[in-house]
């Protein structure tokens, strides 16, 4: 579900959440659909920041879990990301065999994420960072969680270029020395995608998100930072 108007999804229950930075509150809705919730309450630009990180992986046809704008019980308008009941995760209680068998098996995903990672300067995309789900019989790779990138990460964009040493970049380390897996395809396509996503698309998404998500950061900064800069920081990114 890609909601891209202002029809928030309504919760009736929400609980505490520690054990990550920036995720707080888990919440439900009336038929038990359990969401992740980022709220602007939680830090300045961390709801915004999903929301256009998300919507660029659809751009780029990287798979993520569901999202929506949802309503907390005290109307205050989140962003919310469908929790994945089924998925596998690398934590820290993951076999080293596992772990390096999923990054394998997906490292082709892991590369088209990465190159979103980097146009949003997203410096956490740690293992614990992809979600592995099955759908029809087929295992897929789910990017989650910008809450440190883009807006989040410095105003009105990130600061660029993505600084080593950071999760991001030892992942990729991993997947690229250790596995020799890093799919520059992949990578390219994703890049390419990017270049694609026009001021008109942002506006679109922007115009979707609550106002109140916008305190510390405008719509039309966002604009302006797309019309002047984004496709120089995406040429920088091509190798």
């Amino acid at each position: 579900m890609i909601q891209t108007s202002f029809l928030p999804v309504k919760l009736i229950h929400q609980e505490p959440f520690s054990g990550t930075k920036d995720l707080a509150l888990v919440g439900y809705t009336a038929d038990r659909i359990r969401y992740a919730v980022k709220r602007e309450s939680d830090g300045p630009t961390l709801p915004v920041s999903e929301w256009i990180g998300y919507h660029l992986c659809r751009h780029c046809s990287i798979h993520t879990p569901e999202f929506a704008i949802v309503e907390c019980t005290n109307g205050e308008l989140a962003f919310g990301s469908r929790w994945e009941e089924h998925a596998e995760q690398i934590g820290s209680g993951t076999a080293q065999v596992r772990a390096l068998d999923l990054l394998a098996t997906h490292a082709s995903a892991i590369s088209a994420i990465h190159s979103v990672d980097r146009f949003m300067v997203n410096p956490d995309r740690h293992a614990g960072n992809f979600l592995f789900v099955v759908r029809t019989g087929i295992q897929l790779c789910l990017a989650m969680d910008f809450s440190m990138a883009g807006p989040r990460d410095a105003l009105p964009f990130g600061r660029h270029p993505l600084q080593a040493p950071c999760n991001t970049y030892s992942i990729i380390e991993i997947v690229r020395t250790h596995l020799g897996k890093f799919d520059d395809g992949a990578y390219r396509t994703a890049i390419d995608a990017l270049k694609t996503f026009t001021s008109a698309n942002l506006a679109g998404i922007l115009s979707g998100a609550p106002d109140e998500w916008f305190e510390s950061v405008t719509r039309q900064q966002l604009m302006d930072w797309w019309d002047n800069d984004a496709l120089q920081r995406l040429s920088e990114l091509e190798t």
